[in-house]
């Protein structure tokens, strides 16, 4: 193919260099940058224009497509004006309700926005509910879960022109009746980049329900949009894409993002600083040479390179957008299955200087770099490594929430532990916590429906009796009003930096306070102070603070923070509802609770329950009352979070002690069956590290975290422990398929963790939950599995190879054992492997099952597994994420040169075609 007929077969693709956009579709239209071109109704124009609005890049290119009902895909900056690029369009054409006369009559929206969270919804609902002030007929309504879904049932059955919702709200609300998809014509997905990874699966079966209903609609009309607007272009957007979105206009204004999607192979090389030239030089000779400032580049228009070098990082990373947009005219096509007739190169010089500039693009970097050199991957896995051992940085409050961080790639926060700042006792100004047993506290300050500030009261362990804590925080407040009613002790300070612990004089007291910000954003005669014996945040005139007296400092803070355990919010949102805050806090105000300690870090604990307990003096008898944890369930504010303690365990693995299993039993397992929870692996661009357990072939094989073998190895020790202490034989058991118990392998003669698949007269297959392997074994080999083993989640992780399939009817035994090879070292050791989760689905059994990549990383050359498979011809590629080693060979074609016929023949030789090959070699 020539590079014209190339050109003319992506024709869908254009990028306009004076914006800085790049547009995908057949045409490009004009940007609307001037609001006189924008031909919308003139309420709306009026409402825009006293708005004072001038339209953003996002907005200038996605307003006269989306208005004439082309479908829209938008990759901007976060703050970039995403929402009003597809709001604008949708109230326009309400505005013109002829259009949608032919909708048969019904409740349910003409418009669906499908938003990540509750806080996204509102601010959606709000710029919603903005412009539709330019007619009072349309109507806006905001549906999200926890505690606010209730209150919009007879609103919803009343019907709505927009809906904005959470997408798991939404699918309750459209299962239980109270509105449908019978009218919708334009189906918004905003953050398709978090939505498509976290509910991938709701959203495709939406899609077919939506297509479904879309194609049982009078054929005459064509008013079907559906537009996905994101900060990421993502391989779950380019997957959407494909399969669910006809004929796109496709707009990105972020030129990282656009490089992204064009498939630019980033390329770091590590070198030093002072050899920095030299690698340039062993790149200039491969290349035609152009050298320029990012000052400069920008008048040059150009965008038909195939190799930028980049010598050195610029400051801002706008710049690296506008020195791989030089090469735009050769980005692959999303949609193209055919391998661009020119590959694209970005080359970029890291030194150990750029580390900063490297951290702030580590995410794109993970997307789109070609990772074959062990130092570059070294250096890139390390890099948020090196920022979570910070210790001036807190530990990111969603790990202790929640036991987990959605966020971890924008979150500035550690996420690792650093035990001189995390662990117990570990400061001075913190008072020493219990690490078991039951507490009384006195609730001085909630700040969200799980996380409040407390004093302790009283600690008691087991049946022991109960110890008094004393308090030093009335005879400090006491002292504190005694000293600074002597003018001549305030003595002011010279200057503010956070951290520094000072006095502050309210209108109630004098308390002990912690900068947290020297100046806020309001006004420069305030700071943010933390109240450090009451747990509260709030602003004060600098004039009111003073500097702490000695004898005051050496007294421990007196507010310790608690968090409720296994809690999470509702549809998997980040943050707690204002309804579960409010609700939480009416229930705790100033009271004092009890609360069993299951957790413990410095100056924070980790209880459950918290509950209220009353003794009853006639019987001498204390009874407990609800509990928070199960009030926040009952009343739908939210939901269990089973793996919050485990996750917290791993987080401190080494540092803390071992998860002790709880005594309460599941509902549904009897007193000798328990149920074990399932190790899971995080979806996102991070790789983990894991060994290969057990391979049936590679779209089904187990794989084991590394970090959780130490408790893995320990459990197998416990189990052979228990089981060489009995002595008595186990007695009749009526076993069942699904039930764990203990089962010894035919291997070792070693007792392991199993799960019943089926049973036979006298035999039962298992499967080995911690390694993934099966055996038949006999029935009355079976064990009861002890409470005390089952704390462990199964560490099997069931997963397949992303990205191929076999290349025949079925997986072949050398196919296996090759993947059996490259899982091995030459001594029969399990290597250590990086593996990243493509997708999550569900297996007959209802578990998970990962769709991964998997990365040999021991080498200097990073080997991808599944790719190695391919070229070994063991697998087949399933799309265009790998490519054969060699190109199917071409039948009949002309050569110029006998050296044109090489590349041929070895094609010819790897597919196998002998006589091809022979008639060639002849010919030659």
């Amino acid at each position: 193919m020539t590079e014209d007929n190339y050109k003319q077969s992506i024709s869908t693709e254009s990028i306009l260099l004076n914006d800085s956009v790049l547009f995908v579709a057949e045409k490009i239209p004009n940007p609307i940058y001037n609001l006189q071109d924008f031909k919308v109704p003139e309420v709306l124009s009026k409402l825009i224009e006293n708005l004072r609005i001038q339209p953003k890049p996002i907005q200038a290119y996605s307003w006269g497509p989306a208005i004439r009902g082309k479908n829209m895909i938008g990759i901007s900056p976060s703050g970039s004006g995403k929402t009003w690029a597809y709001t604008v369009p949708i109230v326009a054409s309400l505005c013109q309700y002829t259009i949608y006369s032919d909708i048969k009559f019904s409740n349910g929206p003409f418009a669906l926005i499908l938003v990540p969270s509750w806080r996204k919804a509102i601010s959606v609902y709000e710029q919603c509910k903005c412009i539709s002030q330019s007619n009072r007929e349309i109507i806006v309504e905001l549906v999200y879960g926890g505690g606010e879904e209730n209150k919009k049932t007879v609103t919803l059955l009343n019907g709505c022109h927009i809906l904005v919702a959470t997408l798991p709200c939404f699918l309750r609300m459209w299962e239980s009746k109270f509105t449908n998809l019978d009218r919708l014509c334009h189906l918004i997905i905003d953050d398709a980049d978090i939505l498509l990874q976290d509910f991938y699966k709701e959203i495709v079966d939406l899609m077919c329900k939506y297509k479904s209903l879309v194609e049982s609609r009078d054929k005459n009309y064509q008013r079907h949009q559906v537009m996905a607007y994101s900060s990421k272009w993502t391989s779950y957007i380019k997957g959407f894409v494909k399969n669910a979105v006809h004929d796109p206009a496709i707009v990105i204004t972020d030129m990282m993002e656009a490089a992204v999607y064009g498939c630019v192979k980033q390329i770091p090389i590590m070198c030093e600083e002072s050899s920095r030239k030299d690698q340039l030089v062993k790149l200039v000779p491969q290349i035609i040479k152009q050298v320029c400032s990012d000052m400069a580049l920008s008048d040059l228009s150009i965008n038909d390179a195939t190799c930028v070098v980049h010598y050195q990082m610029p400051k801002k990373k706008i710049h690296i957008g506008l020195r791989i947009q030089t090469m735009s005219n050769y980005y692959q096509h999303y949609n193209s299955d055919k391998a661009p007739v020119k590959s694209v190169k970005s080359y970029i010089l890291i030194t150990a200087q750029d580390k900063k500039q490297v951290k702030s693009m580590r995410s794109f970097f993970m997307r789109s770099t070609d990772v074959t050199d062990k130092e570059t991957w070294d250096f890139l896995s390390n890099i948020r490594q090196i920022e979570d051992l910070d210790p001036k940085k807190k530990l990111c409050l969603n790990l202790k929430a929640f036991g987990k961080c959605r966020n971890k790639h924008q979150c500035n926060d550690r996420h690792c532990v650093v035990p001189s700042v995390d662990l117990n006792g570990a400061s001075l100004q913190h008072i020493y916590l219990p690490f078991q047993g039951d507490v009384r506290v006195k609730i001085l300050n909630v700040k969200t429906a799980n996380n409040f500030y407390v004093r302790i009261l009283e600690h008691q362990i087991g049946t022991t009796k109960s110890i008094q804590i004393h308090s030093d925080l009335a005879s400090l407040i006491m002292g504190m009003a005694v000293y600074y009613s002597n003018h001549s002790n305030r003595k002011t300070l010279d200057h503010l930096t956070t951290g520094m612990l000072c006095i502050v004089n309210t209108s109630e007291q004098f308390s002990r306070v912690k900068v947290l910000q020297p100046y806020n954003n309001a006004s420069k005669n305030t700071a943010q102070l933390f109240f450090v014996d009451i747990g509260k945040v709030e602003s004060h005139p600098i004039c009111n603070l003073y500097q702490l007296a000695d004898e005051f400092k050496a007294i421990p803070f007196q507010a310790v923070e608690v968090f409720l355990c296994r809690l999470h919010p509702v549809d998997f949102d980040i943050e707690w509802t204002p309804a579960a805050n409010s609700f939480a806090e009416s229930w705790l105000e100033s009271k004092m609770l009890y609360g069993k300690i299951r957790f413990v870090m410095d100056n924070t604990l980790w209880l459950d329950p918290i509950l209220e307990r009353t003794f009853m003096k006639a019987i001498k008898t204390v009874t407990n009352g609800p509990s928070l944890r199960r009030e926040l369930i009952n009343n739908n504010l939210a939901i269990d979070n089973p793996q919050h303690l485990i996750q917290l365990h791993k987080l401190f693995e080494g540092y803390v002690p071992k998860l002790i299993p709880s005594n309460t039993l599941p509902s549904s397992c009897s007193t000798w069956e328990f149920n074990l929870e399932h190790e899971t692996l995080q979806a996102g661009d991070d790789y983990e590290n894991v060994t290969i357990s057990y391979i049936f072939n590679p779209e089904h094989f187990y794989v084991q975290k590394l970090d959780m073998k130490i408790c893995l190895n320990d459990l197998m020790m416990k189990i052979q422990e228990k089981m060489g202490l009995q002595t008595e034989p186990q007695r009749k058991r009526e076993w069942i398929t699904g039930m764990h118990c203990l089962s010894k392998s035919s291997l070792d003669s070693r007792w392991y963790r199993v799960i019943i698949l089926s049973l036979l007269e006298s035999q039962a297959v298992v499967h080995f939950v911690d390694y993934g392997n099966m055996e038949e074994v006999c029935i009355d080999e079976l064990q009861t599995m002890p409470r005390e083993l089952t704390y462990l989640p199964s560490q099997a992780i069931e997963c397949k190879l992303a990205h191929i399939k076999s290349s025949g009817d079925q997986w072949s035994a050398q196919c296996n054992n090759i993947m059996y090879y490259m899982s091995q070292t030459a001594d029969n050791i399990y290597k250590t492997l990086a593996i990243n989760v493509v997708s999550e689905v569900r297996t007959e059994e209802k578990l998970p099952q990962y769709c991964v990549n998997l990365l040999d990383t021991s080498y200097e050359r990073v080997i991808n597994i599944a790719q190695e498979l391919i070229w070994w011809k063991m697998a087949a590629p399933n799309d265009d994420h790998f490519k054969l080693l060699f190109p199917e060979p071409v039948t009949e074609q002309i050569f110029y040169s006998a050296a044109d016929k090489i590349a041929e023949m070895c094609a010819i030789f790897y597919h196998d075609d002998v006589s091809g090959f022979i008639q060639l070699t002849n010919a030659m």
